[in-house]
């Protein structure tokens, strides 16, 4: 096991370098530029003539910046990998303000988003996936299927969308005296005393972000539930006369959740994703909210901030995964050797 940590472990580490030398190089052949960006307005805005000495300052205060991206890319890498070492993120282009407290924030808040979003589809995926498998072919089977489906194929970031829309509308009919769920009436209301408001537009992006991993976690489930009751051992314990109860929890459940520890581990990129707009559209300050913010202002330091964080959890979380899974099934550690 621990030769297998250790591979695993070498791994990692190779591939965070090799993924933050392709963040930086696609960034650095990015087109634009925040300097080439305001150089533009400054000339249009002075008719093409030359610039005076303050806006000469705001550009050479840019341009010092933007060594990141201007100086020799060799330079320019191991200039900013340096200061990753010291966990220091360097400061933003636009403004100047240092990213590390920015990211922090944000990565904490991101944080318990997945959290209670992951939560809330293990908690109800892998049950459902369990039940289906044991309900397979029947009208309950594929009704979990096709709603399941709905929050497949239609991202959470629309449903969100819809749902307040439709909330918004109903307000509006009502004459804004009835609501599903609770609206301020101005954001003075919201940033006072409006608690319920908040609760409800804090629970929305977990509900829906969290129903796409119910759904995915649902289909795996299902498929190796499926798969698991038709071993022998399980065929056998059903004639020794065990209760359904008893074969899910000594034999089908833990069987069933080893190829899940590894699906979760790797489940991150993809539900990022999701999570990006689903922040963005449910104001919930995070990476995916300061990562949208970042890329329309051209904020390149800050959106390498950004990947090197979720390349660091991505890689921590697949590296969690195969030595948990390896934990739960030996075989997997005795290949490694």
């Amino acid at each position: 096991m621990r030769r297998f940590i250790i591979r695993r472990l070498w791994q990692s580490v190779l591939l965070v370098l090799a993924i933050l030398l392709l963040n930086f190089f696609i960034l650095r052949l990015t087109p634009g530029d925040p300097y080439s960006t305001l150089q533009y307005q400054m000339l249009q805005a002075s008719n093409g003539n030359e610039l005076n000495a303050s806006q000469q300052r705001q550009l050479n205060d840019l341009r010092q910046r933007m060594g990141l991206y201007l100086d020799p890319w060799p330079q320019a890498f191991i200039s900013w990998a340096s200061g990753l070492i010291h966990f220091d993120f360097g400061n933003s282009v636009v403004n100047g303000q240092p990213l590390t407290p920015q990211l922090k924030e944000a990565a904490i808040g991101s944080f318990w988003l997945l959290f209670f979003a992951a939560l809330f589809g293990a908690v109800l995926g892998i049950p459902l996936g369990i039940y289906s498998a044991y309900r397979a072919g029947t009208w309950k089977d594929k009704t979990i299927k096709i709603l399941t489906g709905v929050f497949v194929a239609l991202p959470g970031w629309f449903m969100l969308q819809l749902v307040q829309f439709l909330n918004q509308q109903l307000w509006e009919a009502t004459g804004r005296h009835f609501s599903i769920i609770p609206i301020a009436t101005n954001e003075l209301e919201y940033a006072r005393n409006s608690d319920l408001v908040r609760f409800w537009h804090n629970c929305l992006p977990v509900v829906f972000l969290g129903a796409v991993i119910v759904a995915l976690l649902w289909g795996q489930s299902r498929a190796q539930t499926l798969e698991v009751l038709s071993e022998d051992y399980v065929r056998t314990a059903r004639a020794k006369g065990l209760r359904s109860r008893e074969i899910v929890f000594r034999h089908v459940f833990r069987t069933s959740l080893s190829p899940l520890i590894t699906i979760f581990g790797g489940l991150l990129p993809f539900v990022f994703g999701a999570q990006v707009l689903i922040e963005y559209f449910g104001k919930w300050s995070g990476l995916g909210y300061l990562f949208l913010n970042a890329a329309s202002q051209r904020d390149y330091t800050m959106l390498m901030g950004v990947f090197t964080l979720l390349a660091l959890t991505c890689v921590i979380c697949s590296l969690l995964a195969d030595i948990a899974y390896g934990i739960v099934d030996p075989r997997v550690s005795e290949k490694a050797k």
